[in-house]
């Protein structure tokens, strides 16, 4: 798993290029022990589409109370159909296939070169597969396959506002899936010109409450879009009591459509580093139904 030659520059370029081809449809934050309770995709205007998306996510975390250290690979069925002019049913779907991956190298190395905290990467083999929660609430350390649980939601937008309401549909307990129902709500302000739109996106979650888990936790998600490109910051508060799981997950996402229904992108984390992938790409293909 070595770097292939050219270093620094190299790397630099494999970014540049990734971060100016990205997405404007998918948006979101790989961190399963935060997605087991609820998944959070963007919201998507009123049509009928079916998008694939593939989120490939190396996830590094060593802490007192759960160690992770895997890669995701997570492809989502997205649907979205037009009930009305006003009213839309979406589904979202993933799978998921957690491994060791093969960006460790490339992570240490962009870390490196902006100056970011490795939280320790370096005192562990790379293509590790471990996931570990206190409390042994979740335990693996091969390589993992499996349903992600189905979310339902509907949008009604009127104008420049949107408002969504959603929940989640309980399958088997694992560390991917929380196997307890999970309700959404939330709204979409926007403005825009021609060429120019600002959006916000805010949305609370209700959960069944536990000794280590919340009732409710929050999702914010804002940004700018022009023309084809979008700049967008994602805030999640965690549904975690206690502990660094319990930290707010921030991240940042420059995204662009190259047409023809493809997109591509990557999602960043921010400080605290603790809640959230340290580096997701995305490619997404929508289909119209």
């Amino acid at each position: 798993m070595d770097l292939p030659k050219g270093g620094t520059s190299a790397i630099r370029k494999l970014f540049i290029f990734l971060a100016i081809l990205s997405s404007i449809f998918a948006q979101e934050i790989v961190f399963p022990p935060t997605q087991r309770y609820f998944s959070l995709p963007a919201f998507t205007e009123a049509e009928n589409l079916l998008s694939i998306t593939i989120y490939q996510a190396n996830i590094f975390e060593a802490k007192d109370d759960y160690q992770l250290d895997f890669a995701e690979t997570r492809i989502v069925f997205h649907i979205s159909k037009k009930i009305n002019k006003k009213l839309t049913l979406q589904v979202y779907l993933p799978f998921i296939y957690a491994w060791g991956g093969f960006m460790d190298p490339f992570i240490d190395k962009f870390h490196q070169m902006f100056n970011f905290p490795d939280a320790g990467r370096g005192n562990f083999e790379y293509g590790r597969t471990s996931y570990w929660i206190e409390d042994s609430v979740y335990l693996f350390s091969s390589d993992y396959t499996g349903i992600g649980e189905p979310h339902l939601f509907l949008t009604y937008g009127r104008g420049n506002i949107a408002f969504r309401a959603g929940f989640k549909i309980p399958l088997k307990k694992n560390g991917f899936n929380s196997g307890k129902p999970g309700v959404y709500t939330g709204l979409k302000l926007k403005t825009q010109t021609k060429n120019l739109m600002a959006y916000l996106e805010a949305g609370i979650i209700f959960l069944p409450e536990s000794d280590r888990v919340r009732d409710h936790f929050y999702s914010i998600n804002a940004g700018v879009k022009y023309r084809r490109v979008k700049l967008g910051f994602i805030v999640n508060t965690s549904p975690y009591r206690r502990g660094d799981l319990s930290h707010t997950a921030r991240a940042i996402s420059l995204q662009v459509s190259p047409g023809k229904g493809f997109s591509l992108g990557i999602v960043e984390d921010l400080s605290p580093y603790d809640t959230s992938a340290d580096f997701t790409v995305f490619v997404s293909k929508n289909f119209k139904i």
